[in-house]
């Protein structure tokens, strides 16, 4: 409004002013706000039009009051009143905390460190908080601590509080009081207290050699969790007339199916079966295909190491279950199975890296008569059984009309879905297995169920690292700031600590090969990997990222995502588990199955632009 208009303007009139720029001000926010914030907004301005409407009645009313600003504040409270946002102001954004650590770290000039962590449980964003501190009911003595930084809906922010070696004196132990507050649209929350009791951090009481977590190799039965139901029943299978049906166990590599023929071979071994003429017992032969196929240069020398590895299995089997039989070195596979019927012996092949079984075939080592043979021994005669596990591959190389394996073994078991995650209880016991020794906060706890997608070979590998960690650094209780610190160390991110990192290794190029990518994976499925990545950084988005989210986002570069295979791509990504998805309100969210994943996959494409214009040049060729 120009200068000349404004002289006609008394004080009330200039602070109607005020309040009515203030009140668009808060309207223009609404658009990119979500329901809950929307509804706050419109509270807070029915408030606001209220106040200022107090000076455009009665007595201090004007006559540019009477004739402009009320009725237009009456129209714009009549338009709030139909959007059903007349009610009270609401004050929802309520901030939560939780000490991250029971325990405080005294520093070289005796100062003391604790940390907490603030919450943001709610739909709308905090512009900020303050957060006090003090011992015992003396609240003089408190530590005030207040930031202006806003904390997302659902979301969290560490804080790492310092208190000057003067505070508090020199207690082991101290009884803490807390009273937090946030701000929202300029307001201040109703205050929380709470309490909590914190002492002096403990010492650590293991070396590395006393480590329980393993990033390779088969877990010890202590370690092996969330299976057991898995093995129960193929057990179950295999002793039953269904050991006709050939078994498929597939999934991305580290997902635990080498760990499950291991600890079926031990549940299963020497187990006696009914079968047509006689009772017969159980040999479990494990067989690795990728290994056997990497050591042979023919089909010849295939079969004389995959035959002496059988063989050899076999003889320390009838050693222990079949004391005085001697058995000759079989000729060939058939001779073999002919010698197993002869002494009642039911051999349950277990044949692993299945997906080799392409190569095998392409080569000639195995032809389409002896998978006729194998469906033979195994569906028609019972005299065998067989398991098939590999990684995603194994799926479509069973149904490829090329290799008319699904063909040959008419009877097949395929599971609904690739194996993956373990319940969220049994992830916790694979956590906590060293509890007592090594501890995670709450907020560690759920941060590692988050990052590792609750699958055993990740839950080890991070919470390893965590206890490396805190053998270097005599921290034999891990919270969120630490466990932070190991993951940026890991995936290769920039972090400040001042604690030693030096025994935690980086992520490389083969960390993931087979674990969440494939060597044969298109440009598509990668550039979508770095779409998803990108987005969720960008927009803070937990829960995941939306097909029109990445569509928007290749719009705003320039290129029609219509015109390459991206919606085939995430659905190739769901089906193994790289990704998962949620459907809310009707829109489904895609995010990385395992966060850690994203996370390095981010760090290593970080520049989106570049890579999406490499793949356009590599889609036009």
């Amino acid at each position: 409004m120009g200068e000349k208009r404004l002289r006609f303007f008394n004080d009330t009139d200039r602070k109607c002013l005020v309040d009515i720029q203030h009140l668009i001000s808060l309207l223009s926010l609404y658009q990119n706000k979500n329901e809950d914030e929307r509804k706050n907004i419109l509270s807070n301005v029915f408030l606001v039009i209220d106040d200022i409407l107090k000076w455009n009645s009665g007595a201090t009313a004007t006559k540019i009051g009477r004739f402009y600003f009320y009725p237009l504040l009456l129209s714009w409270k009549d338009s709030i009143s139909k959007l059903n946002a007349q009610d009270e102001y609401k004050d929802s954004c309520l901030l939560t905390f939780e000490m991250d650590s029971p325990y405080y770290v005294v520093n070289s000039d005796n100062s003391k460190s604790i940390n907490v962590i603030v919450y943001n449980n709610s739909n709308l964003i905090s512009e900020g908080y303050k957060l006090a501190i003090w011992v015992g009911s003396n609240r003089k003595d408190g530590i005030i601590k207040s930031d202006d930084r806003y904390i997302l809906p659902n979301s969290n922010m560490p804080i790492n509080i310092l208190i000057p070696q003067e505070k508090w004196g020199e207690l082991i132990t101290y009884e803490l009081n807390f009273a937090i507050s946030s701000r929202y649209q300029g307001r201040w929350s109703t205050t929380k207290f709470s309490s909590a009791t914190i002492t002096n951090k403990r010492d650590i009481e293991f070396n590395k050699a006393d480590i329980k977590w393993k990033d390779s190799g088969n877990p010890p039965i202590e370690m092996f969790k969330g299976r057991d139901g898995i093995v129960s029943e193929l057990k179950e299978q295999y002793i039953s007339s269904n050991r006709r049906y050939s078994y498929v166990l597939y999934g991305l590599s580290r997902t635990g199916k080498s760990s499950i023929l291991d600890y079926l071979k031990r549940a299963i071994e020497g187990v006696e079966i009914e079968g047509e003429n006689s009772t017969k017992t159980i040999l479990p032969l494990i067989l690795d295909l990728g290994a056997i196929y990497g050591l042979v240069p023919n089909r010849e020398q295939f079969w004389k190491l995959f035959i002496k590895i059988i063989y050899k299995e076999t003889e320390e089997f009838i050693a222990k279950y079949k004391p005085g039989i001697v058995m000759e070195k079989p000729d060939d596979f058939s001779q073999f199975i002919l010698t197993m019927e002869e002494l009642n012996i039911h051999p349950l092949f277990m044949l692993d890296e299945f997906s080799y079984m392409q190569d095998i075939i392409d080569k000639g080592y195995i032809n389409s008569a002896f998978l006729q043979y194998m469906r033979t021994i195994s569906a028609d005669k019972d005299l065998a059984s067989f398991i098939f596990a590999g990684t995603y591959d194994i799926k479509k190389l069973i149904h490829d009309s090329n290799y008319n394996i699904s063909g040959a073994f008419t009877y097949l078991r395929e599971p609904d879905k690739p194996l993956f995650e373990i319940s969220s209880e049994a992830a916790e016991e694979l956590i906590n297995i060293m509890q007592g020794q090594l501890d995670f906060s709450p907020a560690a706890m759920r941060e590692i169920h988050r990052l590792t997608g609750d699958v055993p070979f990740w839950i080890q590998k991070l919470c390893l690292n965590c206890a490396l960690y805190g053998v270097d650094n005599n921290k034999p209780d891990i919270g969120i700031q630490d466990l932070e610190a190991v993951v940026c160390k890991m995936t290769g991110e920039p972090y400040k600590t001042s604690y030693n990192m030096s025994s935690i290794p980086s992520f490389n190029d083969g960390t993931f090969s087979k674990t969440q990518i494939l060597d044969t994976d298109s440009e598509e499925i990668k550039i979508v990997l770095t779409s998803i990545s990108f987005l969720m950084k960008e927009l803070d988005a937990q829960e995941g990222i939306t097909y029109e989210q990445i569509k928007a986002l290749w719009s705003e570069k320039n290129t029609d995502i219509s015109d390459y295979n991206i919606k085939e791509a995430i659905d190739s990504l769901c089906e193994r588990k790289t990704l998962t998805y949620a459907d809310i309100d009707n829109m489904r969210f895609y995010r990385f199955s395992i966060d850690l994943f994203r996370r390095w996959w981010l760090h290593e494409h970080f520049e989106f632009e570049l890579q999406l214009s490499s793949f356009k040049k590599k889609s036009k060729k």
